[in-house]
């Protein structure tokens, strides 16, 4: 799931061009065959007619530098700097996102745990009501009794929809650490 988060893909790229950078730095240190100046000539033509220059180059070109103070070291030690650098993003990405989706599950837990005990108070209070009811009905009981045990009932219907809101929102807010939040967004038709 970690290799796969958009954050920790982003730093991961952000690695390899990093790395790739190195490379690059090392390679300019070499001298650079340009195959380009083969055969080439420069030519005018005017009114029909081609004027040519003596300007001919043949064989391939080599360029480099001989001395360059030490610049060609400085890049590659700012090179592997930024390497460094990133690496270390990766790392402290990987701890961010596993900490974050750590959290996020410990809240779908809980809620879930929570979910469970409420609904089974529901189930009790409304039992509770309904074997009040018929006493009351009978004028057995009072209706202090009966209004209790509805606000006791309603009570416990207030808490199980807490739970249930919030046993939501801890799958939302999973859903988010796992995800990036660009790829939540709903999906449109063009045609609609």
């Amino acid at each position: 799931m970690l290799a796969s988060h958009p954050s920790v893909a982003t730093a991961q790229r952000e690695a390899a061009a990093a790395w790739s950078d190195i490379g690059a730095a090392r390679a300019s240190r070499y001298p650079r065959l340009n195959l380009g100046a083969l055969l080439t000539g420069q030519w005018l033509r005017v009114g029909g007619q081609a004027l040519n220059f003596s300007t001919w180059a043949a064989g391939p070109g080599v360029a480099g530098t001989i001395v360059d103070g030490g610049a060609a070291e400085s890049q590659i030690d700012s090179a592997e700097a930024r390497y460094r650098e990133s690496a270390a993003k990766v790392v402290a990405v990987v701890r961010a996102s596993a900490q974050h989706i750590d959290n996020a599950l410990g809240a779908t837990n809980f809620a879930q745990a929570r979910a469970e005990p409420t609904q089974q108070a529901l189930r009790v209070a409304l039992l509770s009501l309904r074997i009040t009811e018929v006493p009351w009905r009978s004028g057995a009981t009072t209706l202090l009794m009966l209004e209790d045990a509805r606000r006791q009932y309603s009570r416990a219907q207030s808490n199980a929809i807490l739970a249930a809101k919030d046993r939501a929102q801890a799958w939302v807010g999973l859903v988010r650490a796992t995800c990036n939040q660009g790829l939540l967004s709903p999906r449109t038709d063009p045609e609609n």
